[in-house]
């Protein structure tokens, strides 16, 4: 019989442990549903979002740039290895992103009027 008793112990914490989740579950559940935004916090909310979005882009951006032109650098270092037409397709990137964005409308502007 003690076996028994001691079981229905055991069964009677464990129900007691569940109904104590369940309750701090549902509290939690009822918070959140209590906790309704403005369509002016949700913009807000948004709009910070999407700003933090586009600088990490923007931070990618500039790590692949910066990845690119050290490979671009590697061909032209090894330029025996390929193709010369792909060495000066990859001078040629290289050119234009050193250059300038001022120095690249003033040398279309100038292309243009010659």
């Amino acid at each position: 019989m003690q076996g028994n008793a001691k079981e229905d112990y055991n069964i009677f914490i464990l129900i007691n442990i569940n109904m104590e989740n369940n309750k701090k579950t549902s509290a939690n559940a009822q918070k959140m549903e209590e906790k309704k935004y403005t369509e002016s916090e949700l913009n807000a909310a948004c709009a910070q979002l999407y700003q933090k979005l586009m600088k990490e882009i923007q931070v990618r951006d500039m790590t692949n740039m910066f990845k690119r032109m050290d490979y671009l650098f590697k061909v032209i270092e090894n330029r025996a290895c390929f193709n010369s037409d792909f060495v000066g397709d990859c001078v040629e990137e290289i050119e234009v992103a050193l250059t300038p964005a001022d120095q690249e409308e003033v040398s279309a502007d100038t292309a243009e009027k010659e």
